[in-house]
């Protein structure tokens, strides 16, 4: 009896490790946050999908939305560059503060990735949620 009890500890120890590795990664649809995910997720379109964090060339804490960056969040470029405020569908939209990799910030309301009178010299070096 004391081969089979440690034979289903060595199933239950063994299914406990490899779960992790069985379970589905939850997706991010911007490119530039491909990497690591932690966070809520839709299991059925296997989507970041709640509050979250999304690191790879930069780096996403907030809400998403089928995949997308969409409530209130953080989204920090490689290069420095910050965005804190409101998302929609994946853009800056609402109310939000960006600062430049340069140091210079803008606050304002966006629309749609877009805040007037951002100066070229400050977009950030890749795209994202904000569109200069």
């Amino acid at each position: 009896m004391t081969r089979l009890a440690l034979e289903v500890a060595c199933l239950a120890v063994s299914i406990a490790i490899a779960a992790p590795a069985m379970s589905h990664d939850c997706r991010v649809l911007d490119g530039y946050l491909r990497g690591a995910y932690e966070g809520d997720c839709d299991e059925s379109t296997e989507l970041a999908h709640g509050k979250g964090e999304a690191k790879g060339a930069a780096t996403y804490v907030g809400d998403f939305v089928k995949g997308k960056v969409d409530g209130k969040g953080v989204y920090t470029w490689e290069d420095g560059a910050r965005l804190d405020g409101s998302f929609k569908g994946g853009k800056a939209h609402g109310a939000g503060v960006y600062v430049s990799a340069k140091g210079v910030r803008y606050e304002g309301q966006f629309a749609n990735g877009k805040l007037e009178g951002l100066k070229a010299p400050d977009c950030p070096s890749a795209p994202g949620p904000l569109t200069c």
